[in-house]
C-alpha cells in the first residue's frame, strides 16, 4: 500500500491488516502524508478519518472496559456475526439488530482514556516543522467527497452505545461537543459566556490549541506532561510515538561549527543576565536539559501567611522538583504520577521552594545601568535569521547526543570529591551526581563527548565558584 493510499485507511482494513499497516507507518515519509489535526479546521476533516495529533499529556481517567469483539444478531432474519469494537465509540447495530450480550463469542478488554491537549508554550520555530500542506488536505478531501457520494452517510446507521466503566462527565462532554464539526447553537451560547482556554482547562493561552480525549489500546504507559505524536482515526490510536527529539537535516553541519554557534548563545544570555558568565554556563546547560521548560517567577511573590492551599502547592512544587513527581489529589484518595517538568526558577531572593542547584547573579553596575539598551542589542542580534535557527538546532542536537564519561578519571572524580567534603561538610552524594550532570552537559555544549581530566578540571572550578557565591559557601 503507498503512502496516498494510507489516508483511506478505514478502520476494519486496520484490524484486517494491522501487522502490515504497523509496518507501514514506520517510515516517517508516510506520517508526514497524514494531515496534522493540530494545524486544521475541524469542518476541514471527516468522521473517521486518519489524523496525526501531535500534544501533551494532561489527564488520564481510569481504564474504560470495551467489547473487542461481539455478537450481533439480526432480529428479521436471526442470522448472527462477529464486529470488531475497536477504534470507535458505539457499537455497530442497525435498528433490525441487537447486540448478543450473553453470547460466548464476545471478547472483553480496556483501554486508556487521556487528554492530550495543544503543547503549550511551543515557539513558531518548533511549529514550523509539523506543518502539514493545505495541498495534501485538499486532495485528501477531494477523494472523500467523491467516495462517499455512493455510500450511505454516518447519520443514516443508527449505533447503540457500548457499555463502558463509567457515563461520560461533564469535562468529557464538554471537550467532545467541541470537536464536532456541526456544534450546537448551545454550545455557542456557552463559548460566548466563557473563554475558549477556561473551557479547554488550558494552562496558559495557546493560540489555535485542541484538547483531545484520546483513547490507546496498546497498554502503553505515559507520563503526565509527555509529549507525544499520535496516529488517530477521531480519536482511537492506532500508533502512538513518544517525541523525543526533532529531525535536525544538518545535524553534521551544525556539530561541526558547535563552539561558534555555542558563543553566539553565551554572548546573548550573559548579556541578558547582567554580563554574569558563570550564570550563562548554567542556563546553556539548563537548555541542553530540556526544550520544554517551566519558569516559576518568584519576583512578583509579596510577604504574607502561607494558607493551607498554599502549603500543599509548596509541597506539591518541591516534589515535582526534587523527585520529577506529581500528586493528583482526587477528593477521596491522592495517587502519585511520574512527570517530565524540569524547572528552572528566578527569584530576587533565595527560592522557598528546595533547588538541586542555585546560581546566585553577579550583576555588573554597567550592564544594570544599560539594561533596556542591552535587551533591544539582544533583538537586533537575534534578528539574523540563521543565527536563531542555528542557535535552536544546536540545542536540539546535543541534547540528544551520547556522552562518554572515561573509566580512566574515576578515581580522579572521587579524589576531588573527597577533597571537596574535607572542606565543606555540607557537600553530599547528591552534589556529585549533579556535578557529574553539570560535567556531561557542560562539554557536549563545547562538542566534546567524552570526559577527560582537563574537561573535568575545568568543570569542578566553574562549581566551586558556583558554591562561592551561596551563603557562607554552599
Amino acid at each position: 500500500m503507498t503512502s496516498i493510499e494510507v489516508r483511506n485507511w478505514t478502520t476494519e482494513y486496520y484490524v484486517t491488516n494491522q501487522l502490515s499497516c504497523q509496518q507501514i507507518l514506520e517510515n516517517p515519509d508516510v506520517l508526514r502524508e497524514i494531515p496534522l489535526l493540530n494545524d486544521l479546521q475541524l469542518h476541514d476533516i471527516t468522521d473517521k478519518q486518519l489524523v496525526r495529533f501531535r500534544g501533551m499529556v494532561q489527564d488520564m481517567y481510569d481504564p474504560e472496559y470495551f467489547f473487542k469483539r461481539y455478537e450481533v444478531k439480526n432480529t428479521k432474519t436471526g442470522e448472527s456475526d462477529i464486529r470488531c469494537g475497536m477504534y470507535m465509540d458505539a457499537a455497530r447495530c442497525l435498528s433490525h439488530e441487537e447486540i448478543s450480550f450473553d453470547s460466548n463469542k464476545n471478547e472483553h478488554s480496556e483501554r486508556q482514556t487521556y487528554i492530550v491537549m495543544s503543547i503549550p508554550g511551543l515557539n513558531k520555530w518548533a511549529k514550523e516543522q509539523n506543518k502539514c500542506t493545505e495541498t495534501n488536505v485538499q486532495e485528501f478531501n477531494s477523494m472523500t467527497r467523491n467516495d462517499n457520494i455512493s455510500k450511505r452517510s454516518l447519520d443514516d446507521t443508527d449505533f447503540e452505545k457500548m457499555d463502558c466503566s463509567e457515563p461520560v462527565t461533564k469535562k468529557e462532554k464538554i471537550l467532545i461537543d467541541n470537536s464536532d464539526v456541526n456544534m450546537s447553537n448551545d454550545h455557542s451560547k456557552v463559548q460566548n459566556i466563557l473563554s475558549e482556554e477556561h473551557i479547554l482547562n488550558f494552562p496558559i493561552p495557546i493560540d489555535e490549541g485542541k484538547a483531545c480525549i484520546v483513547k490507546i489500546y496498546d497498554g502503553a504507559a505515559l507520563k503526565l506532561n509527555q509529549v507525544i505524536d499520535i496516529i488517530v482515526p477521531r480519536l482511537h490510536a492506532i500508533k502512538l510515538i513518544e517525541v523525543t527529539k526533532s529531525e535536525i537535516v544538518n545535524a553534521p553541519e551544525i556539530i561541526s561549527k558547535a563552539q561558534l554557534i555555542r558563543g553566539d548563545l553565551h554572548i546573548i544570555l550573559s548579556q541578558l543576565l547582567f554580563g554574569d558568565h558563570l550564570a550563562a554556563d548554567y542556563l546553556i546547560c539548563h537548555l541542553l536539559f530540556t526544550m520544554y521548560i517551566g519558569v516559576l517567577d518568584e519576583t512578583g511573590l509579596t510577604t504574607g501567611e502561607l494558607s493551607v492551599t498554599g502549603k500543599e502547592n509548596y509541597k506539591a512544587l518541591s516534589n515535582l522538583l526534587m523527585f520529577h513527581k506529581l500528586t493528583y489529589d482526587f477528593k477521596y484518595y491522592t495517587m502519585e504520577y511520574e512527570t517530565d517538568i524540569p524547572i528552572l526558577i528566578f527569584s530576587d531572593v533565595k527560592s522557598f521552594i528546595p533547588c538541586p542547584v542555585q546560581v546566585i547573579l553577579n550583576v555588573d553596575a554597567e550592564s544594570e545601568n544599560v539594561y533596556s539598551q542591552v535587551i533591544e542589542a539582544a533583538h537586533q542580534y537575534l534578528n539574523d535569521e540563521t543565527r536563531l535557527a542555528n542557535i535552536h538546532q544546536y540545542l536540539e542536537v546535543f541534547r540528544h547526543t551520547n556522552f562518554v564519561f572515561n573509566e580512566e578519571i574515576s578515581k580522579t572524580i572521587q579524589d576531588d570529591f573527597v577533597e571537596m567534603r574535607s572542606i565543606n561538610k555540607n557537600i553530599s552524594a547528591d552534589n556529585l551526581y549533579s556535578l557529574m550532570v553539570f560535567a556531561r552537559l557542560m562539554f557536549l555544549s563545547y562538542e566534546q563527548m567524552t570526559l577527560d581530566i582537563e574537561c573535568w578540571k575545568k568543570t569542578l572550578q566553574l562549581e566551586m565558584e558556583r558554591m562561592c557565591r551561596l551563603p557562607h559557601g554552599g
